[in-house]
């Protein structure tokens, strides 16, 4: 399985994320990052590397699935 999300790349899209939470939400500088995911109901990074970590699991383990199957048919 694919490793984590390396931190400086974490620290680099946190930045850009709570940008975009602050413009959509009209919050002020200086608004906790973590209340204004919550409060909008996103997840973190962290959160949302691991939902395409098990997504790209599934797609690879069911196409392999339906590979196999093909071939003995």
């Amino acid at each position: 399985m694919l490793g984590k999300l390396p931190l400086c790349l974490v620290n680099i899209y946190e930045k850009v994320n709570y940008e975009a939470a602050k413009l959509v939400s009209g919050a002020i500088h200086g608004t906790s990052y973590l209340s204004l995911l919550k409060d909008l109901s996103w997840p973190t990074i962290e959160e949302r590397f691991l939902q395409l970590r098990f997504v790209t699991s599934y797609n690879i383990v069911t196409r392999l699935i339906s590979l196999i199957v093909s071939l003995h048919v």
